[in-house]
């Protein structure tokens, strides 16, 4: 066999070899992977634990190993922070130690969250965080559902509990500089040093507004090069 065909040979095994070592392994029972859920409350509580209503199709991706488990009813309990899934009848929930990102699929979008992102010192490693916008900075999005009283309870009634959504926001720099910010123009001019006529300005030119989540990523990538 000539030596030049013998090269491109042993390219090719080599090319074959990696790519076989990065795909990910796709499983389809989760079941082995997941902790069956305990109902246990005595407290009344009043509105939606989860990111969603109802259930949606995503990926969960191991820690280590590269391996993705495709799973058709997922969602998160941004309440107890848990990703939880449906399986053969039964309710279960993934190990954030085990599992480190998590893919929701929701409508035409896909919603990527991750944990133990480094630097977040005010978010717990356990915790998951929407994956916004990944340029040159990382954007980050924590979910957060608390839970306060119901000032509609008379006292001495039963335990009521209402849910009140509310989110932080987050970008890791090349520097591993973590900046927590709102999204407002005066939390934006303060925390990046951009002036306000110029957020004002984009947002108005692409009919973006801070207050829509679906404007989120693009705001996030004009912001990405701002800084």
């Amino acid at each position: 066999m000539k030596p030049l065909i013998v090269f491109f040979i042993l390219i090719f095994l080599v090319f074959e070899i990696s790519k076989a070592q990065v795909q990910p392994q796709y499983l389809q029972d989760p079941g082995q992977y997941g902790k069956t859920l305990e109902s246990s409350t005595s407290v009344d509580i009043q509105g939606n634990p989860y990111l969603f209503e109802g259930w949606n199709g995503g990926l969960a991706s191991m820690t280590k190993g590269g391996v993705q488990i495709k799973i058709s009813k997922l969602r998160y309990n941004v309440l107890k922070e848990r990703v939880e899934f449906e399986n053969n009848g039964r309710i279960m929930f993934l190990d954030p130690e085990t599992f480190s990102q998590f893919i929701l699929i929701n409508g035409s979008d896909s919603l990527v969250f991750r944990n133990k992102i480094d630097g977040i010192k005010s978010v717990s490693v356990a915790s998951y965080l929407q994956i916004a916008y990944e340029g040159k900075n990382l954007w980050v999005i924590k979910p957060i559902k608390n839970l306060i009283n119901d000032p509609e309870s008379t006292y001495g009634s039963t335990k009521k509990k209402l849910i009140q959504n509310d989110e932080s926001f987050f970008v890791v720099k090349t520097n591993k500089e973590v900046v927590s910010f709102k999204m407002s123009n005066r939390s934006i001019t303060k925390s990046f040093g951009i002036e306000g006529k110029s957020i004002t300005g984009f947002l108005n030119n692409k009919g973006y507004s801070l207050d829509n989540p679906q404007h989120y990523k693009w705001i996030f990538a004009w912001l990405d090069n701002q800084i």
